[in-house]
């Protein structure tokens, strides 16, 4: 099934991703961006917002359709059995490259930076899949009512066998939920790069990750370390792709610095460069708050 959410780069675009100084530093001086588990990212209704929809417009639908109970539970089933076999890793960017609520939310209040990253490059250098989320709830109905109607009629033409493609069909379908969030969010406009990760089982039945050498999103890929953090006082996993470590270079092309940051475009500009980050543009936020 075809993305919906999918967001080809165009030629020249930048993405932006709003961090603290600490974070600036991390991902400048270790040349690499950082994939964390979506069910852990800032919004506590990440995935489960489009989830729930989901089910509801399930319902209302079928029954519009005089649809068997037996595909609205399957579709339920097959759908949260996502977590079952691979999990979402992303890395959350936007196309505003300096905006008040995103410096206030993100940048330590303003005092981080905003950096601005080569979109083509970091899609063409990692197994990745970029998505434009989305808002709206109208184009979430739209969109998942798509979704269902071709489905239904793929698993018509399949005799409700409930196969291996059938369960394929909804796990994309509880891939594309990472492209939907809550309206309240809306400036944002977050362009989200997926990664998936494996979900197996050890011995005595635990879950656990593992990002093992695959082809992902069509390309090969070569597994990563899963590591952890803490974060609100729970671990919480996540990858980190060093450019260096790929053999890529660094799709590193601008750095605003925020409207609370001390630093000045010299301390910056010598920092990159005796790092051997040359060319990139490095202004000041046109922001001025204060406490």
């Amino acid at each position: 099934m075809e993305s919906k959410r999918y967001r080809e780069p165009k030629q020249g675009e930048k993405i932006y991703h709003y961090c603290s100084a600490e974070a600036f530093y991390n991902i400048v001086n270790n040349q690499s961006i950082r994939f964390g588990d979506i069910a852990h990212m800032n919004d506590s209704f990440e995935m489960l917002w489009a989830f729930e929809f989901f089910k509801r417009i399930l319902v209302d639908w079928g029954k519009n359709k005089n649809i068997s109970e037996t595909f609205f539970q399957r579709c339920i089933l097959d759908t949260r059995r996502m977590n079952d076999i691979s999990n979402l890793f992303c890395a959350c960017f936007t196309s505003e490259p300096d905006q008040l609520s995103q410096w206030r939310g993100y940048a330590d209040d303003g005092k981080g930076f905003s950096i601005g990253f080569d979109f083509t490059s970091i899609t063409k250098s990692l197994p990745v899949k970029p998505i434009q989320v989305v808002y709206d709830n109208k184009i979430l109905l739209e969109e998942l009512v798509e979704m269902l109607g071709k489905l239904y009629k793929e698993e018509t033409s399949r005799n409700f066998t409930y196969s291996k493609e059938f369960r394929k069909a909804c796990y994309n379908i509880a891939c594309e939920f990472a492209g939907y969030k809550y309206p309240f969010f809306h400036e944002e406009k977050e362009i989200r790069l997926v990664h998936k990760v494996n979900i197996k089982r050890n011995s005595d039945g635990d879950k656990f990750f593992t990002d093992d050498d695959s082809v992902v999103f069509g390309k090969k890929h070569t597994g990563q370390d899963i590591y952890f953090k803490m974060k609100a006082n729970r671990p919480v996993a996540y990858i980190e792709y060093n450019f260096k470590s790929l053999g890529e270079k660094f799709p590193l092309v601008e750095i605003l610095i925020g409207p609370k940051n001390p630093s000045s475009i010299e301390d910056i500009s010598i920092y990159l460069s005796t790092l051997g980050l040359n060319g990139v543009k490095i202004d000041y936020s046109i922001g001025s708050y204060r406490d």
